[in-house]
């Protein structure tokens, strides 16, 4: 009798440290937020715009400003030219710290106005001359965009 009281003892305590692991073991981790590094530590040029055909021009001269220097390009397009998915994409594209951020496209108008105005400290360039914010320059020219692009990366 003994035995039985023992091994329905030692049973009991399994199941009770089985039970307490079960509910004490840690859940799954909280999500982290994104962070974005730039771990080369390069100046980030920043191209966005609603079609890939808005400023060809202006992605083939950063692309040939970035070969070979301390610069990494990126050309962002938008998933569509609603307003309001414009206005969060240029959000997203802030998110990315991007040391100039080029927008071109009159649908492109009223987010850069928006981020510029919210973010003054980030620098901002368009082909919009109806832009008036102290952040924002204007480039409608390839040489314009060569300029602007070497005033930001020497500024490292």
């Amino acid at each position: 009798m003994k035995r039985l009281h023992w091994a329905v003892l030692g049973v009991l305590m399994a199941a009770a440290g089985i039970a307490a692991t079960v509910l004490l073991w840690p859940g799954e981790p909280s999500p982290q937020p994104i962070t974005y590094a730039n771990i080369s530590r390069n100046a980030r040029i920043c191209l966005a715009s609603t079609s890939a055909g808005d400023a060809p021009e202006i992605w083939r001269e950063i692309q040939a400003e970035s070969s070979g220097k301390p610069v990494n390009a990126q050309h962002l397009i938008a998933p569509n030219r609603q307003p309001d998915t414009v206005a969060s994409f240029l959000n997203g594209v802030l998110a990315l710290h991007c040391r100039l951020i080029i927008t071109t496209g009159t649908d492109m108008h009223d987010a850069t106005t928006a981020a510029a105005k919210s973010h003054p400290e980030q620098t901002f360039a368009s082909n919009d001359q109806s832009i008036t914010l102290p952040n924002v320059r204007h480039v409608t020219t390839p040489a314009e965009t060569v300029q602007l692009i070497h005033g930001v990366t020497n500024d490292r």
